[in-house]
């Protein structure tokens, strides 16, 4: 999703031709990115995003709370979501926006 140039567009379609799409990202909500962003005032440098800005490819940076207010005002029903903790693997089912690292949703 992230690095996607137009995600709404690339979603529409594959809604289109399909009877469901399923979209994982990276949540730029998580706490160890707003962790950087806030005290450190620099862009996220984890594991998940090794390299420093200069030297990343574009991206669209979303937050979960950002893409379920853009599915929803797109009209889309989210069917089915996997939210992960920050080891991508642990299941997140507190506070998801803020605890998880990762996210798929199916539309």
């Amino acid at each position: 999703l992230e690095e996607v140039p137009d995600p709404a567009a690339v979603i529409a379609e594959a809604l289109r031709v399909g009877r469901a799409v399923t979209v994982g990202f990276a949540n730029h909500g998580y706490w160890k990115n707003r962790y950087d962003a806030l005290l450190r005032g620099r862009k996220p440098r984890n594991p998940v995003y090794p390299q420093p800005w200069h030297a990343s490819r574009p991206a669209n940076p979303a937050t979960l709370a950002d893409f379920e207010v853009f599915a929803a005002s797109a009209g889309y029903r989210v069917e089915r979501t996997a939210r992960l903790r920050g080891d991508w693997r642990t299941p997140c089912r507190f506070w998801p926006n803020l605890l998880a690292g990762y996210a798929l949703y199916q539309l």
